[in-house]
């Protein structure tokens, strides 16, 4: 078996009640990566900046031999990197999977962030919980659209986790996309969610056509 160890670095730099901010935090004990992005902050740096310094010293480094070139090599026997970084200020992200003879995974992930129009190499359909998400105990849901900016959001999750909160269907979809556009106005999506009485519900932003076809409807609706 392939153990794999998941790195996650987080910095808060906005007022958040009972905490003293800056704050660095990240999993398992690789200080030196903590200690840099703290020092990062101090001397000036953005938090975006500092939290790409801290994980590119563990990458460097290598630490716990599972982050960074040369860690746990997939079934293959070959060393691939993941990075993702997320300004949490603009819901902007970059990320980059499957990263081969590079070493410094998350500086190509800010790259992609900054200077391309796409969050992830790969689009938001195959993404669980963005392209699609279901749980036969309370339904499913479905998003198409600008998957660069849906899957910031995992509007699919959301959505069933909305109804799973009560929500019907339809609100759950509107809600869903109310929360992209709070950052991105004129998003082009639409979602559609169904529930596990038969119910079921859509939003969408494009005009979208929707079929709809159940025992109880005689016709395909849209």
């Amino acid at each position: 078996m392939i153990q794999t160890v998941l790195f996650l670095f987080i910095i808060f730099c906005l007022p958040t009640l009972g905490v003293v901010l800056p704050l660095v935090i990240n999993t398992w004990d690789f200080e030196n990566a903590t200690v840099t992005a703290w020092h990062s902050l101090q001397a000036g740096a953005s938090p975006l900046d500092a939290v790409q310094r801290g994980c590119a010293v563990c990458e460097e480094e290598q630490c716990d031999g599972s982050v960074g070139f040369g860690g746990h090599p997939d079934e293959t026997g070959e060393t691939t990197l993941d990075a993702l970084i997320m300004n949490g200020d603009t819901m902007e992200v970059g990320a980059v999977g499957d990263l081969r003879r590079v070493k410094n995974a998350v500086g190509v992930a800010r790259a992609v962030m900054e200077h391309t129009y796409h969050t992830l190499r790969v689009g938001d359909s195959p993404i669980a919980g963005a392209g699609a998400y279901a749980d036969s105990l309370v339904g499913g849901a479905a998003a198409t659209g600008d998957g660069d900016i849906m899957m910031r959001f995992l509007p699919s999750f959301l959505a069933v986790e909305l109804m799973r909160s009560g929500a019907t269907p339809t609100t759950a979809c509107q809600t869903a996309i109310y929360r992209i556009k709070k950052f991105y106005p004129e998003v082009f999506g639409a979602i559609i969610c169904a529930n596990s009485t038969g119910g079921f519900g859509e939003f969408n932003t494009i005009n979208v056509v929707i079929i709809v076809k159940t025992t109880g409807i005689p016709e395909i609706l849209s």
